[in-house]
């Protein structure tokens, strides 16, 4: 998404990882992925702390075969929605992810809780609205709760790293 240009250059909003590309400069100034997230808002953390250093993100046009998830059909109390284009997909990250996604949205939202609050409260409540929508629509309901349920009780407790199995 574009967040308008500077001197004919277009910026960028938040980044995600899959797309994304770091000069060594940026690393050198900004430094290195926070390990401790393991996996998911990795990218955003970086964003965040380049963001306060004065970065800007920039849109480059690049083209590249990557999916974010996986498109379920939605089902009701075991009946398929059905729409009048067709059937109602949604789109489901891998159950054990949410673990991650809501362990380090507390992590990195306690970090930058003060300097960001609007980042803050838009992201929580879009992984809740997606969390809602996909327990409501998509199979694996039990587990994808008790992934995020964990990764909701180990980011409070300041746990990071690679979630032991």
């Amino acid at each position: 998404m574009s967040a308008g240009t500077r001197n004919g250059v277009v910026l960028g909003k938040e980044p995600i990882q899959s797309g994304l590309m770091i000069t060594v400069d940026a690393l050198e100034h900004i430094g290195a992925f926070q390990e401790k997230l393991f996996i998911d808002l990795v990218d955003t953390e970086f964003y965040l702390r380049a963001t306060d250093a004065g970065w800007s993100t920039i849109l480059a046009d690049a083209e590249f075969d990557h999916s974010l998830g996986t498109f379920v059909e939605a089902r009701v109390l075991g009946q398929p929605v059905n729409l009048p284009a067709g059937p109602l997909r949604v789109r489901t990250a891998a159950t054990w992810r949410y673990y991650y996604i809501f362990r380090n949205r507390i992590l990195v939202s306690r970090q930058y809780a003060k300097r960001h609050p609007t980042w803050v409260a838009t992201g929580l409540w879009a992984d809740l609205r997606h969390l809602a929508w996909v327990t409501s629509l998509a199979p694996g309901r039990t587990s994808r709760l008790a992934a995020a349920a964990a990764g909701v009780r180990d980011g409070l407790l300041g746990r990071s790293g690679k979630r032991p199995v």
